[in-house]
């Protein structure tokens, strides 16, 4: 018979189960005092489901909660935003706003370089290198350790590294690079 009862009730859905358990209701006011919350935000986690009525509002008569349901699930809502879990749109402006605020004061101690000088920076390092390398046969050369012969191979081998270098346009393309030669 007890058997019959609750897959009755388990049929008519959870909150039914509920209040055949160990139940005790309360009204919204006596809700809102026991987690210490305003309306407010007693409203706005009912919209986010975080907490239910056991008994919905119906014509003239009030939502009924369960207590002892009402405080488990706020406890677990509670864990979740200590562990960063849920983030709610306020902490996510709060975060966009630190973030701002650090790049702003980034800015002011000039530790943010404009695009355009990075750019220039870049492109000077470049041709520095560029001039290192196409002048590095002639020093061989001059040194004694490449032979006068040997020179348009070395310029060869040189400029086929430069255009290599030349066509590589993101940092996978120099992983891609390390990965098919084994080195760099």
């Amino acid at each position: 018979m007890l058997q019959e009862l609750m897959a009755k009730l388990k049929a008519k859905g959870p909150r039914h189960v509920a209040r055949q358990t160990n139940a005790l209701p309360v009204s919204r006011p006596q809700a809102v005092r026991l987690l210490g919350v305003s309306d407010r935000t007693f409203a706005r986690l009912e919209a986010e489901g975080v907490i239910a009525a056991a008994t919905p509002r119906h014509g003239r008569r009030a939502s009924s909660y369960d207590a002892v349901v009402l405080v488990r699930n706020f406890i677990e809502h509670r864990e979740q935003k200590l562990t960063d879990s849920i983030e709610s749109p306020r902490d996510r402006r709060d975060r966009s706003h630190a973030d701002l605020n650090e790049l702003r004061l980034a800015r002011e101690r000039n530790e943010l370089l404009p695009r355009e000088r990075v750019v220039l920076e870049g492109q000077a390092f470049v041709t520095a290198i560029v001039a290192k390398i196409r002048a590095l046969p002639s020093r061989l050369l001059r040194a004694g350790v490449l032979a006068h012969a040997a020179v348009p191979l070395c310029e060869e081998l040189l400029r086929e590294a430069q255009d290599e270098i030349a066509r590589w346009r993101t940092y996978l393309d120099l992983l891609s690079v390390v990965d098919d030669k084994g080195r760099a």
